[in-house]
């Protein structure tokens, strides 16, 4: 009771503002697509089994672990880095500044390691960890199904993160025990990246203005203003941030922070909770609109993946067989799978008017570093036939009632994802062809 009551108050200090960065025990953790997973995660072996059900077919949908800076934010990220020094004196003259003197040795201390600017993108030390760690919990949590698998299949897309995301998970997996292996990953996937060969996607939506419309209208509201001028303040910088600069600075902080093996960053020291929370709903509004609901086609472009879902366990049920498939991709298909789903939509939809706290639409803990959609196939014997077969669902290792309950029966799990074997993609059509070095120049920042 008394360790509890220290972490409270120390909480209270922290919201009054008399707390430092270094020694808060209570930091805000939520740093939207840059989120670390275990700040969020749930865990699959906590879950109870559903009775008189035996598992016979997983089906799981996951992002790469956390990775480095892509070359698309690397640069504004190396720019940041720069104000260091100016923001080290001026916090230890005195005279500007409001940083701890304990945060400001931190930050004096830190170095920008360049094996990070030459490995743009990459899957970090931490992001193997988490993916080998996530395959250990599978391990744990269907050893009596993978001995008896028939059938699997392990998929990345062509990236770095995603194929060693996949090597991770799969050594997690087999714990010496098994020998599973992952499938090449292909020039074109349509299944993990539609939206890569979508030419409406990438017109109007990747390269559109929208998203930035809607970003710029929450730049201009007061509470953002506000926020610019307490990271001025506590800075210390003469020059005059700018709002890119800010979010430069949110970047370097959160890629840190999730580098670290402390779960922190010097840089973080920059930003109070209410700081962090404002940059957060502006990064949930660029992939609202760059993969949510903020365009018509992104739930279309989330329909290949649960039609492969369905049409995988439609297939063990008809064979009375079992299978374990596992696809390693990136936070644009998982938001565009849940939008397909017509999860985590808000009424009204999220915009740059003004911030709706209660949102459902949160990336933090939607699709963090290694976020996981998990379907899992029973067969259940003692139950009566209309109940024989239980589809089971979780969202980054948490329990996720999409029947309003426990699990699925076979009827409504058809009834929700039969509806994907229809899809038509034609809508991604449009008159003018897009040659494959549009491509590379339309996707140059992958999420």
């Amino acid at each position: 009771m008394f360790a509890r009551l220290l972490v409270f108050c120390s909480c209270v200090f922290h919201v009054l503002g008399l707390s430092c960065y270094w020694n808060n025990k209570c930091t805000y953790t939520n740093y939207g697509s840059k989120t670390i997973y275990d700040d969020v995660r749930g865990d699959l072996r906590d879950t109870p089994e559903l009775e008189g059900c035996h598992p016979i077919g997983v089906w799981a949908l996951m992002r790469h672990g956390t990775r480095n800076p892509t070359d698309s934010n690397m640069e504004k990220i190396q720019h940041a880095v720069k104000f260091k020094d100016a923001i080290v004196m001026r916090n230890l003259t005195g005279d500007r500044g409001k940083l701890c003197a304990q945060d400001v040795s931190n930050l004096q201390m830190w170095s920008w390691d360049d094996s990070i600017s030459s490995t743009p993108g990459y899957l970090t030390t931490n992001g193997y960890k988490e993916m080998y760690d996530l395959g250990s919990r599978f391990h744990q949590r269907f050893s009596t199904l993978l001995p008896n698998i028939n059938w699997y299949e392990f998929r990345p897309t062509l990236e770095q993160r995603t194929i060693k995301s996949a090597e991770a998970f799969i050594e997690g997996l087999n714990q010496g025990q098994w020998l599973f292996t992952d499938s090449n990953a292909t020039d074109r996937d349509d299944v993990l990246r539609p939206y890569y060969y979508c030419a409406r996607h990438n017109i109007e939506v990747y390269n559109g203005q929208r998203s930035t419309d809607e970003m710029n209208k929450y730049m201009d509201t007061l509470e953002f203003r506000e926020m610019l001028h307490r990271l001025q303040n506590r800075s210390g910088l003469d020059e005059r941030l700018t709002s890119s600069e800010a979010v430069a600075l949110y970047d370097l902080c959160r890629f840190d922070r999730a580098f670290s093996s402390t779960r922190s960053s010097p840089w973080c020291a920059l930003f109070t909770d209410r700081d962090l929370i404002i940059l957060e709903y502006l990064n949930d509004i660029r992939h609202y609109y760059r993969n949510g609901y903020g365009s018509e086609i992104n739930g279309k472009l989330g329909a290949p993946a649960l039609k492969n879902l369905y049409e995988n366990f439609l297939s063990v049920v008809s064979n009375d067989s079992t299978s374990i498939t596992g696809y390693f991709t990136h936070d644009s298909l998982m938001q565009m799978v849940y939008t397909a789903l017509q999860l985590f939509r808000d009424y009204p939809e999220v915009s740059g008017f003004e911030r709706n706290e209660d949102r459902k639409w949160r990336t933090s803990f939607m699709t963090p570093f290694a976020a996981n959609f998990v379907a899992v196939l029973h067969k259940c014997p003692t139950r009566k036939q209309s109940e024989l077969y239980q589809v089971q669902f979780f969202i980054n290792e948490k329990e996720y009632h999409l029947c309003n309950a426990r699990s699925c029966n076979w009827k409504q799990f058809h009834e929700k994802f039969s509806r994907f074997l229809d899809i038509n993609l034609d809508e991604c059509n449009i008159d003018k062809e897009i040659s494959p070095l549009q491509k590379l120049t339309f996707r140059n920042v992958t999420l």
